[in-house]
C-alpha cells in the first residue's frame, strides 16, 4: 500500500483496497497515516494520487508530529494543497489533540503517571519549545484543569514556584502534577529538573497542596520522577488511603516493595478483600489493585 505505482489512481485500485472502503470495513486502525490523510484530501494532483500526496506531506514535515507543528500557511504552500485541504488537515489533527487531552468538564481521573501523561502527551510531544504545565486535582484525583505556566527554556533559577501554585490555590485543588516536555525527544531528567521538583514539593507542603508527580514528556515516551524517586523522598507514592473508599483500582509508584506491602497489609485488613501488585522488570511497583469490600464502597459514596 505504501509503494503504489507512480501515476496510479485510487479509483483504479480494487474497491476493497481503497482507503475509505477499508476504513468502513475494518476501522481506521488498519490504515496507514498516509491513507488517513488521503481520505481527508479526497483527490490527488497531477502525477500523484491522494495517498502519495499524503506520503509526501509526511516526508516534507518529518511525520505526523511535524505536520501537527506546521502552520496553516506552511501546509497551504505544499503543491496540490489549497486552503480547504489545509484547513481539513489542521482541523482533524486538532480534534485528535482535544480528544487526547480531554476537556476539564469531562473530569477524567488520574490513577497513575500513565493517566496523567495521556492528558497532554499527544500535544506536548510535538512542541518545539519547552512548556511547563500543571494538572490540578481534587481530593478524589479528578482533573480540575490543565494550566500552562511557562514556555521557553526552563531552569531552576527562572521558575517562580509561586506561579506554579497560583492556579491550584485559585481552583482550590488538593493536589497537582507537574509536567514539562523536552523538545529534543529525550525525556531524561536534568539536575535542574530534580532541583525544581524538590523546591515544588517543599512549597506544596507549606501550602497543604500535595505534589503527586513531575513528568517529563519526550518523543512518544515520558519519565515519572516520582516513580524514579528523583526529588521525592524515598521514591514517593500516590496516596493510597485517599482513593480506597470509592475506587477499585489504586496505583502506587516507586515505593520500596517491602514498605509498600507492609502499608497495603494495614489497608487490606480494614478495607480490601484482595490486593494485587504489578511489578516491572526493574522491580518497580507500577500498579496496585485493591478489591474493596462492598460495605466500604457503600460507605464511601
Amino acid at each position: 500500500m505504501d509503494n503504489l505505482p507512480f501515476n496510479s489512481r485510487i479509483k483504479d485500485m480494487q474497491i476493497l483496497e481503497r482507503p475509505r472502503e477499508r476504513l468502513a470495513r475494518m476501522g481506521a486502525g488498519v490504515l496507514s497515516t498516509a491513507e488517513l490523510l488521503a481520505i481527508l484530501l479526497r483527490v490527488g494532483v497531477e502525477g500523484e494520487n491522494a495517498i502519495q500526496v499524503g506520503q509526501r506531506l509526511l516526508q516534507e514535515f518529518n511525520g505526523l508530529a511535524g505536520l501537527q507543528r506546521a502552520s496553516y500557511t506552511e501546509i497551504c504552500a505544499q503543491h496540490g494543497i489549497g486552503e480547504a485541504k489545509a484547513a481539513q488537515i489542521k482541523a482533524a489533527i486538532d480534534l485528535g489533540r482535544r480528544l487526547a487531552s480531554q476537556s476539564s468538564c469531562d473530569r477524567p481521573v488520574v490513577h497513575s503517571p500513565e493517566d496523567a501523561a495521556d492528558l497532554v502527551q499527544y500535544e506536548m510531544s510535538a512542541l518545539d519549545q519547552e512548556q511547563l504545565r500543571v494538572i490540578l486535582l481534587n481530593t478524589r484525583n479528578h482533573v480540575l484543569g490543565v494550566k500552562t505556566i511557562y514556555q521557553g527554556s526552563l531552569n531552576s533559577s527562572q521558575v517562580r514556584i509561586g506561579e506554579l501554585f497560583r492556579p491550584a490555590i485559585r481552583e482550590n485543588a488538593a493536589a497537582i502534577i507537574i509536567i514539562h516536555n523536552h523538545p529534543s525527544g529525550d525525556p531524561s531528567p536534568s539536575p535542574d529538573d530534580v532541583a525544581i521538583t524538590k523546591a515544588i514539593i517543599d512549597a506544596g507542603k507549606l501550602l497543604d497542596i500535595q505534589v503527586l508527580d513531575h513528568l517529563i514528556i519526550g518523543a512518544n515516551k515520558f519519565i515519572s520522577l516520582n516513580r524514579r524517586g528523583l526529588g521525592f523522598d524515598g521514591g514517593g507514592e500516590m496516596e493510597i488511603i485517599q482513593e480506597v473508599h470509592d475506587k477499585r483500582r489504586v496505583v502506587a509508584v516507586s515505593k520500596p516493595l517491602p514498605k509498600l506491602l507492609q502499608d497495603l497489609y494495614k489497608v487490606q485488613k480494614e478495607t480490601a478483600e484482595e490486593v494485587k501488585c504489578a511489578i516491572d522488570k526493574q522491580g518497580t511497583v507500577v500498579a496496585t489493585t485493591l478489591d474493596i469490600k462492598p460495605q466500604k464502597r457503600e460507605q464511601g459514596k
